[in-house]
């Protein structure tokens, strides 16, 4: 065993900490700490594969599989500080089991709290509440949020959770709807179908049996066959800044922009907007991506397909 004048060494026993939570410890002639050490230090990972897919969500793959691996080095460094802090002590066979449920406990939080806190920080859940984003999403599946979308990240089709506004004092309540319309775009809907903006529009067969897809750009997402014919009475609208004009995909059942527009109240406004939807979870299903085909592709119109 290495030692510094007579007693264990320092230097030693962090380096083993570091090779492994737990041998410094063991160095140290501490057995139950450096078992109550070394096995706690496996949670953190375990944590974050048990809810690896919301990690993926909340801070991409390439971080969080970073994080897979740097977990052991977060306890490793807990290991090394409460190896200095616990220096002196008595060894472990004085009173073995309090050492051994004072370690579980110290980095079992800590690995808890890594585990579990990192992924809430940038997502945040909310449960569908109406059928209005028919046919992507239905009344009680798991929305994943992030928080973090700045005004100047949303785009056209982005499905978003807005605070529906209310009177003061009023519980808040929540919506999720699709934005159609950004500050300053004049849009425009022949009965149900959006028709205008200031970018293409384009419809085509798809998104499922009797569906179609509805397109701004490069970007496509399925709406439920009609119920009846598209009117041909024609309304348009203007976003003031800082308004959006959002719409529920399930059109004729979507308490939206255009419903306030009918009651005299304005759009929505950006301040509204709690997070853009990432993916989103059916119940008992996995989690899946916002706008994606049976492969897990964006949808697509494709050329052969029959316009609208």
């Amino acid at each position: 065993m290495l030692t510094d004048h007579g007693r264990p060494s320092r230097l030693w026993a962090a380096i083993l900490a570091i090779v492994c939570p737990g041998l410094g410890h063991r160095y140290l002639g501490r057995p139950f700490v450096a078992f109550a050490t070394a096995g706690v230090a496996l949670l953190l990972p375990a944590l974050v594969l048990f809810q690896f897919a919301q990690v993926v969500v909340a801070v991409g793959p390439k971080s969080a599989y970073l994080m897979l691996f740097l977990a052991p080095g977060m306890i490793a460094t807990l290991s090394v500080i409460d190896l200095f802090t616990r220096w002196d002590d008595d060894q472990d066979e004085v009173a073995p089991f309090l050492p051994l449920l004072l370690h579980a406990g110290l980095f079992g939080v800590a690995a808890a709290a890594l585990a579990l806190a990192v992924p809430s920080y940038f997502v945040e859940r909310y449960v569908v509440p109406s059928t209005s984003m028919l046919p992507l999403l239905r009344p009680g599946d798991e929305l994943h949020v992030d928080r973090r979308t700045a005004v100047s990240d949303l785009r056209r089709g982005d499905v978003v959770v807005l605070r529906e506004p209310g009177p003061p004092g009023a519980k808040e309540s929540f919506l999720v709807k699709r934005i159609v319309g950004l500050p300053g775009d004049t849009i425009a809907f022949v009965g149900q179908e959006l028709a205008e903006s200031p970018r293409k529009i384009s419809h085509c067969l798809g998104g499922g049996t009797g569906g179609r897809l509805e397109c701004i750009d490069d970007r496509c997402w399925a709406l439920p066959a009609p119920t009846a014919e598209i009117s041909a009475f024609r309304t348009a609208y203007e976003v003031a800044p800082p308004q959006l004009f959002v719409a529920g995909d399930l059109r004729e059942n979507s308490e939206d922009s255009r419903a306030r527009l009918r009651l005299g109240l304005p759009p929505f406004a950006v301040g509204d907007v709690v997070g853009r939807v990432i993916a989103h979870r059916a119940k008992g299903g996995e989690l899946a991506a916002i706008d994606v085909d049976a492969a897990g592709e964006p949808y697509r119109c494709s050329p052969t397909a029959n316009a609208k």
